[in-house]
């Protein structure tokens, strides 16, 4: 098993667990077992934390560390480092929460395929979790479940991006860049906006956030699209757009003729 390992400069074990869910990793320590254990790290004495308890050895000529970036707003502690054995990385499986929304499987710098919840479906409709409200009238209605009323907007602001992108009539903005594809076939938008993207993307099936990701190297030049075009189901439109052209029909999906 190869798992990630935080280090947390501070002296007591509970305050390990604590500072990390300030600075805005509690998916290092929730929803499933963890084990911590006093030690020397990249920044003096503090607690290693980590989900396999015969990983919790630090030892810097054998791992990767990187101190995360303050992410949180106001955050004034300690921080932390994120690391991992050098000649085994984790991967997707590794780091797979326990209950994942269905999605694409994409391929990204690491060279795995990781699970992309599709927020969006192709034809406009909402795919993740919903609930049951009543109106006024006791008429019922779905809405989005709170914690994935971001993954959805996200996903339905991206999909306007990428249409706008592949009309040839609607010039790019002068902050965007090609990126991840070919312009005959590409997204224009900015490299950050496919990297927050894919954070968003991965955060809900795995125990990840944007110091994972980075460290992990998951984002790169080739495939920084990937991860968002498939939260807005847009490998499902390709496939629709080949099975077209095969049969001989012309295709009216967005940018089928790219």
């Amino acid at each position: 098993m190869s798992c990630l390992l935080y280090f947390v400069p501070v002296p007591q074990q509970g305050a390990a667990e604590a500072e990390l869910r300030a600075a805005g990793a509690a998916h290092a320590v929730d929803g499933g077992a963890n084990y911590a254990q006093e030690t020397a790290g990249p920044a003096g004495p503090g607690y290693l934390v980590g989900r396999d308890a015969a990983s919790l050895l630090y030892d810097p000529d054998r791992q990767t560390w990187e101190k995360a970036p303050v992410l949180v707003e106001g955050y004034a502690g300690p921080g932390y480092w994120v690391g991992f054995d050098t000649a085994s990385p984790p991967g997707p499986a590794d780091l797979a929460r326990e209950k994942q929304l269905d999605g694409h499987w994409v391929e990204l710098g690491d060279r795995h395929r990781w699970l992309v919840p599709v927020a969006r479906m192709r034809s406009g409709v909402a795919n993740v979790p919903r609930r049951v409200r009543l109106g006024a009238g006791g008429e019922k209605t779905l809405t989005i479940v709170p914690a994935y009323e971001a993954l959805w907007a996200e996903a339905c602001a991206f999909w306007g991006e990428w249409i706008a992108a592949l009309d040839p009539d609607v010039p790019a903005a002068g902050e965007f860049t090609w990126v991840g594809r070919s312009k005959a076939g590409a997204v224009a938008t900015r490299l950050d906006r496919c990297f927050d993207l894919t954070c968003t993307a991965l955060a809900v099936n795995y125990r990840v956030g944007p110091p994972e990701i980075s460290l992990l190297g998951l984002v790169d030049s080739e495939n920084a699209a990937d991860a968002p075009l498939a939260l807005c189901d847009w490998p499902s439109v390709e496939a629709l757009a080949k099975k077209a052209g095969a049969s001989g029909a012309e295709s009216t999906s967005p940018g089928a003729g790219a």
